[in-house]
């Protein structure tokens, strides 16, 4: 139990330390943010706009423009007060181990960030040899610094669906590859590892093959729902790929209702399902999202964002980040996103990191799903006991 709540927390540091430190998040999330503009705590690096996939879900592997901030435009950002409390990254593209130098990025955060406590890189995997690279790099950064290094294998279907949704002739081999040899290179270095696949229309008949795989694998697997984002992902002409018939959905409510009662209880994955589910069915969001008051996202060229859902409302080249960020009309434009955009937005945003600032929501699904399997173990032991009877 002790080890699923520190995972839960993103922390090496003392459970008793962690629990004080949420307990201040949890003031700060839910009753200082009313009050004044927090400073930004969660950011998306999007390294570059190139990738090694041509997913039929995603259109940043069409980007025409595929210049980058260099790492001394980097180096000069990350002074910027913007970027002193930053606790949690992303570290995405396009491909993110594309980027020859992104080992060095990484040191530039951890340089800059010292509140920095989890980076997340998702990534393809189709290069095993530029992932057992960067990775045994980044990892061994992180570690030298007590920062969790978490890294997420987008593995979205097995065999020829993979080929298909990736857009890649022999990917899944690939990919598969890949997953054995970071699981080798986990020996060596400590980091996270688990397979993401993200789910549609084109892969959701397949999603209990790839739970057999991540079983076979050794591997935990992490659900997560497609979005349209014109902003991000460029890609509302795939509506049509992405959107699930509503037997896709039903068979999907069945895999995922699975997936709850079979997660662990501490973990913020049940949590996710069964927002994310209200939200096939037409309800707003409920999930919490940090970006919505306190986050960055960073394009390659430069454009800042407030989250991915967000209009371009600076660049970097041309602005100090603080300055973007605490702009007044940046900021009500921010507020307008949060009222008009972010109760119909599926994208996961950190969701066990909104947890963790917000606290309440997390606990109140924990007791509810705690009771639920009780009752359920309750009944099923009534059930045998009048059989046997």
């Amino acid at each position: 139990m002790l080890k699923q709540i520190k995972r839960q927390l993103a922390t090496r540091r003392s459970l008793v330390a962690e629990l004080a430190s949420v307990a201040g998040e949890c003031v700060t999330n839910n009753v200082v943010k009313h009050f004044r503009t927090l400073q930004p705590t969660v950011l998306q690096l999007n390294v570059n706009a190139a990738c090694n996939a041509k997913c039929n879900m995603c259109n940043i592997w069409k980007t025409e423009d595929k210049t980058q901030l260099s790492l001394e435009k980097l180096d000069e950002t990350f002074t910027d007060p913007a970027f002193r409390r930053i606790e949690y990254i992303i570290l995405a593209g396009g491909e993110p181990t594309l980027r020859k130098d992104l080992p060095e990025v990484v040191g530039l955060m951890l340089k800059h960030m010292p509140k920095l406590r989890k980076l997340s890189i998702p990534t393809t995997g189709i290069s095993t040899e530029l992932s057992v690279r960067h990775f045994s790099a980044i990892a061994t950064l992180c570690l030298e610094r007590n920062v969790v290094c978490s890294i997420g294998i987008s593995l979205d279907g097995v065999g020829e669906v993979y080929d298909r949704v990736r857009g890649v002739p022999g990917g899944y081999e690939k990919v598969i590859n890949t997953l054995h040899a970071l699981k080798e290179l986990n020996q060596k270095v400590e980091f996270q590892l688990s397979v993401n696949p993200t789910i549609s229309a084109m892969n959701v008949r397949d999603v209990h093959n790839l739970v057999e795989v991540s079983k076979h694998l050794e591997l935990g697997i992490n659900f997560f729902m497609a979005t349209l984002s014109e902003s991000y992902f460029n890609n509302l002409n795939l509506a049509d790929s992405i959107t699930m018939t509503a037997e896709d959905r039903a068979f999907l409510e069945a895999f995922l209702r699975q997936r709850i009662n079979e997660s662990p209880l501490m973990s913020e994955m049940p949590f996710y399902y069964e927002k994310a589910l209200e939200m096939l069915k037409g309800a707003k969001r409920s999930i919490p999202c940090p970006f919505q008051d306190q986050g960055i996202v960073l394009d390659a060229n430069g454009d800042f964002h407030y989250c991915t859902n967000s209009r371009t409302v600076g660049n970097v080249h041309q602005r100090a980040p603080s300055s973007i960020y605490h702009d007044r009309e940046n900021l009500a434009y921010r507020r307008r996103v949060r009222q008009e955009t972010c109760p119909g937005c599926q994208i996961s945003c950190f969701v066990g990191v909104g947890l963790r600032k917000t606290v309440f929501p997390f606990l109140g699904f924990t007791a509810r799903h705690g009771a639920r399997r009780m009752w359920n173990r309750i009944r099923g032991n009534g059930h045998i006991r009048a059989a046997n009877g």
